[in-house]
């Protein structure tokens, strides 16, 4: 049995108006003075109109309430895409491009508002006035809204969503502002054509694998700024960390980075690169890139600092052979913690790790020794001269002990590993491209000519050297002592017997001492990585901006990458893309 027709009283069309065919996505084609009507739907055509009514309403209240329907103004306003959406408010006679327009500024009216405007069944127990009419004016050719009453007597409706729609709701919403995955890997070239045009020098370089059917899948892709890499050249100390990061969305993979340390002891970027997999290969390839870009050759006076990734410690005696390489010992320490756990492993760990001389390192572990023979067989095995300041190289200007500097990269960029390839690199571009132009201007904030943490850090220092008292051997060659411990301090050779002046280039707290008992400024003796001259000189270049798909033609990718997807193929030589 068919449903009666609902008794709807048809607002006065304007004479431009002329009947026709009228089309809706959730209806079939109404044909010319005929009504369609679906009890189960909110919106409905009668006669080329869209009626949409908000739940609970029936039809005899549609009849009884057409009398308080608002009039026709006599000029009627386009609709504005540009408003804010939590501002869209329908109004009577308000004219729209399209029937898809309207239904968008009415779905957001009603979510910004919570109320139901699409339902799919009607409820005696919620009655609420709202009611819509809306038609497609053929000569103007716009959809023209032709009856409202705006008035609401409804409560917001609160429905829960599964996990799962929540989820696909989300991925929507991702396509929706980024695009999708495989066009993000599609268009990796292009993005790579348009870094090399906006920044000459730039080093970027694409790594695919070949398919057995010819077509590329998409392995890695590497990029180094020209002003990074200059910058680092003339003013940062010679220690890069390097580690990796998983990617957070739906954009599968991990994110090497190699982060630098300026004058003032801050991240400096230098280079970063997106594979599918943290392995032997990757981080190989990632090294050598560096080796070339930065003209590290064999790796005599640098130091790395990095995690305990296998892969990457073969890596770096392959190609760095003469590097001085430090693991990051809080890395070491979870590794002992899981088996030796409690607060006098831990002292016992971190005053090794600290200890500045091979004496005071040996003293610690012996220890530890008579504590637990296993705890310090598992340290002495895991290389002491990578995570002990005893076995550090003098003269580098750093004295960490952590790859600290690393991981506190890795949080900023924690909601940029969220998107989409191309997005994210975009996000990472522009930081490090803001992070330069402020760097390369807070310096003039600064008094004197040392960075303000040297100068904390002296201050520290000085409100405990009075405990210390001081021997004059000569001019220059002082012995200071407390208690039982005593230095030899040469402020003229720049020596302490601590070891920590030479490994961290700022006076130790023993040098402190003598330079008081003299009257020098510590300021004086401090290494020129830590000059304000050295910080202007790093940050004097900057990254480049880009254009936009629509500034002009764009840089298409070759056309035997035009299968570039999202994958690894195992077995197959790899294709390395050259974009430098």
């Amino acid at each position: 049995m068919r449903n009666p027709r609902p008794k709807i009283r048809r607002a006065q069309l304007s004479d431009e108006m002329e009947k026709g065919p009228y089309y809706d996505s959730d209806f079939e084609e109404s044909e010319l003075e005929s009504e369609s009507y679906n009890e189960s739907e909110r919106a409905f055509v009668v006669d080329d109109e869209l009626v949409i009514r908000e739940e609970g309403q029936s039809d005899n209240e549609s009849e009884d309430d057409e009398d308080e329907v608002d009039q026709k103004p006599t000029k009627y306003s386009v609709h504005d895409p540009s408003v804010h959406w939590k501002k869209m408010k329908p109004h009577l006679g308000e004219k729209y491009a399209n029937q898809t327009e309207l239904r968008f500024y009415l779905t957001n009216y009603a979510v910004h508002n919570g109320y139901p405007i699409e339902v799919t069944k009607s409820s005696s127990t919620r009655r609420c006035n709202f009611k819509l009419w809306a038609s497609w004016m053929n000569k103007e050719k716009s959809f023209q809204i032709k009856g409202l009453n705006n008035k609401h007597t409804c409560v917001r409706v609160y429905k829960h969503a599964t996990l799962r729609q929540c989820y696909r709701a989300k991925k929507k919403a991702h396509e929706i502002l980024t695009g999708k995955l495989s066009e993000h890997y599609a268009r990796i070239w292009e993005y790579g054509g348009e870094i090399i045009r906006s920044n000459p020098g730039i080093i970027a370089k694409v790594g695919v694998d070949i398919k057995e059917d010819g077509s590329n899948v998409f392995k890695r892709f590497y990029v180094c700024f020209k002003a990074i890499k200059d910058g680092w050249i003339r003013g940062c100390k010679r220690v890069i960390g390097l580690d990796g990061c998983f990617l957070k969305g739906q954009c599968k993979g991990e994110l090497l980075t190699a982060i630098g340390r300026d004058g003032n002891n801050q991240v400096y970027p230098i280079a970063w690169v997106v594979i599918d997999v943290e392995n032997k290969d990757n981080w190989e390839w990632f090294i050598k890139l560096l080796v070339e870009g930065l003209g590290l050759e064999l790796g005599e006076g640098l130091t790395v600092i990095s995690g305990q990734h296998k892969g990457l410690v073969e890596a770096l005696k392959e190609k760095l052979p003469l590097v001085e390489h430090r693991q990051c010992a809080r890395h070491v320490y979870v590794n002992f913690k899981k088996v030796y756990n409690g607060i006098d492993y831990k002292r016992h760990f971190w005053a090794a790790s600290m200890s500045t001389t091979e004496s005071s390192f040996l003293e610690t572990m012996e220890e530890l020794k008579e504590m637990n023979g296993g705890a310090y067989d598992h340290l002495m095995e895991r290389n002491p001269e990578s995570w002990s300041r005893a076995f550090y190289k003098e003269g580098r200007a750093c004295e960490a002990v952590e790859n600290g500097i690393s991981e506190s990269f890795n949080s900023v960029i924690l909601e940029a590993r969220t998107n989409p390839l191309l997005t994210m690199l975009e996000e990472l571009r522009m930081y490090v491209m803001e992070r330069f132009y402020r760097m390369s201007t807070i310096h003039l904030t600064w008094r004197g000519d040392v960075f303000p943490t040297i100068l904390t850090k002296l201050d520290d220092l000085f409100k405990d050297m009075r405990l210390w008292s001081v021997v004059a051997s000569d001019t220059n060659v002082f012995e200071v002592r407390l208690g039982f411990e005593y230095f030899q301090v040469d402020l003229g050779e720049q020596f302490c017997t601590c070891r920590l002046w030479e490994i961290s280039r700022i006076p130790c707290i023993h040098a402190c001492a003598a330079m008081n008992h003299t009257q020098q400024q510590p300021e004086t003796l401090i290494s020129s990585w830590f000059s304000k001259e050295k910080f202007v000189e790093t940050y004097k270049g900057n990254i480049r901006p880009l254009n936009g798909s629509k500034c002009g033609p764009g840089h298409h990718m070759p056309s035997h990458c035009h299968h570039l997807q999202r994958g690894c193929q195992e077995d197959l030589k790899p294709e390395e893309g050259n974009m430098s």
